[in-house]
């Protein structure tokens, strides 16, 4: 426990910092440093609320732009069954093969590098490619 309350207030300043610290991370995408032994608590405190504003609307820009990806995503899957792709899965693997990651295995850098939101597309993405995996190998035989 604590020996005085100077002890319980430094400890709670310092849990307002570390609160503060993981909050600015999400909000700026790295870690802000402030200097709190000059620092009232009210003084960090707004820090707090600023970075948590700024969190929430950088988790909004985030949530726009992978419905703008998820979008984009499915107007070329409609486009390359338009071209001719006998199915979805089809169209997924020409897609996928377009970005230039045919022999990619990893389906989180997929999904990444084509702006979708992680595991939304894992499934389909995993057999588009598995399915033209095993398609070739029947052709080598």
């Amino acid at each position: 426990m604590y020996t005085t309350s100077d002890d319980a207030f430094d400890a709670y300043r310092e849990e307002l910092y570390s609160y503060f610290s993981d909050v600015s991370k999400e909000a700026y995408g790295s870690r802000v440093r402030l200097d709190i032994a000059n620092m009232s608590v009210a003084d960090i405190e707004l820090k707090i609320d600023q970075a948590e504003h700024c969190a929430m609307l950088a988790q909004q820009d985030r949530d726009e732009e992978a419905a703008l990806c998820v979008r984009r995503f499915e107007a070329n899957v409609s486009s390359m069954i338009e071209m001719g792709a006998a199915d979805r899965s089809t169209a997924i693997r020409w897609i996928v093969d377009a970005n230039g990651m045919g022999d990619e295995d990893d389906i989180g850098y997929i999904e990444y590098q084509l702006g979708l939101p992680f595991r939304q597309y894992a499934d389909e993405i995993d057999h588009a490619i598995n399915h033209v995996l095993h398609s070739l190998s029947y052709l080598g035989d």
